[in-house]
């Protein structure tokens, strides 16, 4: 749905099923932003955070999860990550990060 959304505002839109699959477009692409939902399957947002970091200490993640916990929050925020959008939330706040 956010991939769509995005497209649809005129951003180009690479998707990864986990997040081995996003360190890999992201070392091949080096895209301008990384939106990832904290929880995924085989590795979490925050370790995804912290390995984009370490290839790209600029890189902007964007994190996003329905588990709006302050320990999260603050590990993502620590982490470097962009922004952090609990669900649900306004998509158009979003678009406007990315």
């Amino acid at each position: 749905m956010i991939a769509r959304l995005l497209e649809g505002e005129g951003f180009r839109v690479l998707e990864a099923r986990d997040g081995s699959e996003a360190i890999a477009l992201f070392e091949s692409q080096a895209p301008l932003a990384v939106v990832s939902d904290v929880m995924m399957p085989g590795m979490d947002g925050l370790e995804l955070l912290r390995r984009l970091k370490g290839i790209d200490r600029n890189a902007a993640v964007i994190l996003m999860t329905g588990l709006g916990t302050s320990e999260v929050l603050l590990a993502a925020l620590r982490g470097g990550a962009t922004n952090f959008f609990k669900k649900p939330f306004n998509v158009h706040d979003l678009v406007q990060e990315v």
